[in-house]
């Protein structure tokens, strides 16, 4: 996994996915695009997600995600049918 600073969101600090090579905000666990774990559990910290209009529950862990994710950053849920 390689760190990057994103190139439009405040400068907030980034993953590369090792499978796909999209950007994984920092505070994600898995790759929106391709559900590959990008990191391990930690243990929660109690902060809120806060829901945005671009965004839905995962039917899984029932965190915001993003309308557009094939799989859930936070449980891995895959939303492409597979």
């Amino acid at each position: 996994m390689n760190r990057a600073v994103a190139n439009g969101v405040c400068g907030e600090i980034v993953l590369k996915c090792s499978t796909c090579g999209k950007d994984v905000p920092d505070d994600m666990r898995f790759c929106g695009y391709c559900g590959k774990l990008v990191r391990p559990a930690e243990k929660p910290t109690g902060k809120q997600v806060q829901t945005a209009a671009s965004h839905r529950r995962c039917v899984s862990c029932g965190r915001s995600i993003s309308w557009d994710a094939n799989a859930c950053q936070y449980c891995g849920h895959d939303y492409r049918g597979r």
